[in-house]
């Protein structure tokens, strides 16, 4: 029987008087459930430091392997499986076909300040460089299949015939020192501006190869482009390259010509308007007059119709960005390659 008796005692966790014999009849006063439910979360807290970095271990393993953890049981965080358990205070391992949820467990975990939270943002950063070293890989075993073909390797040969004796910064560099001493101040200034020349024609040639055989090949070969569009990008670039790889094999065969007697390494070329006029004047002249009017006019149309192809073509954007980074590229792209 319950009495609102002012002088019976009151209880310890609420404002109701019961009569000291009539207590067990009262139903459970809300209050103190709740505080002793609190009561209770708060002792069942671990306090064995061991046993919590054993736990978050064991958890960090299970997040990592599914499969694990679907096939053995996590500890609770408050001890032994044996032990009782605080509500809220058990892990329960996903399934491995449950990724979202668990990832949803953990998250608000992490808001319900658990020690299964903390470990959200850690295995979060582990799981994603993960994804990321599998994008690398696949595209570097894409590089690494476009760098073995016998094609690349037959380019990269010819590159390297191209630069051989123009890996220096100039002339001054390149020959000798006692043999350059040999000559007055302007005469060096000239070699080196006559080397300069040289070199600047060693890369254009460059350019113009990687071009043709690397861009434009890979568009035919692997996207199946149109010729037509091809041709849109890359302009009279068959024309343009032979007239380069003219005029430079010209070059290096005036400095074959200019070899001191015993020598592969010094040289000094005393005339070269021969090889300017042969090259600038006369039907090879108009040749090139009307390849550069052709590949300059169309430039917009060319960078425009690039921009789109990468805007709408999945594929052909994943081939340029491979391509781009091989080591025959040094990643020269394709607006750069058409600014020439």
């Amino acid at each position: 029987k319950i009495e609102l008796n002012p002088c019976s005692p009151p209880s310890s966790d609420c404002d109701v008087n019961v009569h000291k014999n009539c207590r067990t009849l009262l139903a459970e006063c809300s209050n103190s459930s709740n505080i002793n439910r609190k009561s209770k979360l708060r002792n069942s807290l671990p306090r064995n430091t061991g046993l919590v970095q054993s736990t978050v271990q064991q958890y960090n393993q299970a997040f990592r392997d599914p499969r694990r953890a679907s096939s053995s049981c996590l500890p609770a965080i408050d001890g032994p499986s044996s032990a009782p358990r605080g509500t809220g205070m058990t892990i329960t391992p996903r399934a491995t076909n449950q990724p979202a949820n668990s990832a949803s467990t953990i998250r608000h975990n992490k808001s319900s300040g658990s020690i299964a939270g903390a470990m959200d943002e850690p295995d979060a950063m582990r799981v994603k460089p993960s994804l990321d070293d599998t994008v690398s890989l696949a595209s570097s075993t894409a590089e690494s299949v476009i760098g073995e073909d016998a094609h690349y390797a037959s380019l990269k040969a010819e590159l390297e015939s191209d630069a051989q004796d123009l890996e220096a910064e100039s002339w001054s560099l390149a020959v000798d020192q006692e043999f350059m001493k040999k000559h007055p101040k302007e005469a060096v200034k000239r070699q080196d501006i006559i080397y300069e020349l040289m070199q600047t024609e060693m890369h254009h040639v460059r350019t113009l190869k990687v071009m043709l055989g690397v861009y434009a090949h890979e568009m035919r070969e692997r996207l199946q482009l149109e010729e037509r569009r091809v041709e849109r990008i890359f302009p009279q670039l068959e024309n343009l390259l032979e007239n380069h790889r003219l005029f430079l094999s010209r070059l290096k065969e005036r400095r074959r010509e200019s070899l001191q007697p015993g020598s592969e390494r010094n040289y000094a070329i005393q005339r070269l308007g021969d090889v300017l006029c042969s090259q600038f004047s006369g039907e090879n002249g108009d040749r090139i007059k009307e390849s550069y009017a052709d590949f300059c006019s169309r430039h917009h149309e060319a960078a425009n119709h690039y921009k789109e192809l990468q805007q709408n073509n999945k594929k052909f954007q994943s081939l340029m960005r491979t391509v781009r980074n091989l080591p025959i590229v040094r990643r020269l792209g394709v607006p750069e390659c058409i600014l020439l």
